[in-house]
């Protein structure tokens, strides 16, 4: 997606070479207009890819992180953290047991970390 926008931000460097604080707005504005334009996901289609790489990896090898800084579009139902409680609800809502969301919201990151870097 942002592929799309890289002649605009050239065009942008070329034209603000000199203050770096006019091009940073420059591009902010380029992208706020270009966010507009682009639809944004639903929770649920976030639980469909969960559900597919459950179906691939299995269970104990996806993981979801709670990070929202640096991604640009959030998806409707999952604006910030304080939404995990819905996702929680609909993965039960689609079948997952207790302990397999526990390991999809945190436990299998924290299994991975102790494996790679120990206790």
């Amino acid at each position: 997606m942002w592929k799309a926008l890289d002649p605009e931000f050239a065009k942008l460097m070329r034209r603000f070479a000199k203050d770096p604080d006019k091009l940073r707005y420059a591009r902010q504005r380029l992208v706020d207009r270009w966010r507009k334009r682009v639809p944004r996901v639903s929770i649920d289609k976030v639980l469909d890819h969960l559900d597919h790489a459950v179906k691939i990896a299995g269970v104990d090898h996806v993981g979801l992180g709670s990070d929202f800084d640096g991604i640009s579009f959030t998806p409707v139902g999952l604006e910030d953290v304080s939404k995990l409680p819905t996702l929680t609800a609909k993965l039960k809502q689609r079948g997952y047991s207790e302990p397999d969301i526990r390991k999809i919201l945190g436990e299998n990151l924290l299994r991975l970390f102790e494996k790679v870097i120990g206790e």
